[in-house]
């Protein structure tokens, strides 16, 4: 198994919204630590990777410090095609990712593809 974790920041996820991605982020990179399964937390639009299984507390400490930030962009779609890809390589049964976004993505037609 690998797991992917991606976090919108836009200004719209505000900050209870920015939080509750953040815990589960969190929940997912230390269950992925204890369990030795790969994982990345990245923050997107501009795919900032911030932990991984093998970050310890120093990811711990950058997923939380996630915060929206000052724009409405939110593009989504080349995040999941570049996870999407870098995944198909990993030679493992199952792969999943998981978007913690507030709403629909301005490129929403990159996502439907």
């Amino acid at each position: 198994m690998a797991i992917r974790v991606l976090i919108d920041h836009s200004t719209s996820m505000n900050r209870k919204r920015i939080e509750t991605a953040t815990v589960t982020a969190m929940a997912v990179n230390l269950a992925c630590t204890e369990l030795n399964i790969p994982n990345v937390i990245a923050v997107e639009p501009d795919d900032i990777r911030v932990a991984t299984e093998s970050t310890g507390e120093y990811g711990f400490a950058m997923i939380a410090g996630v915060t929206p930030a000052t724009t409405g962009y939110e593009d989504i779609g080349k995040a999941l095609e570049t996870h999407t890809a870098e995944m198909r390589t990993l030679p493992v049964d199952v792969k999943l990712i998981l978007v913690l976004h507030d709403g629909m993505s301005n490129d929403s037609e990159v996502i439907t593809r």
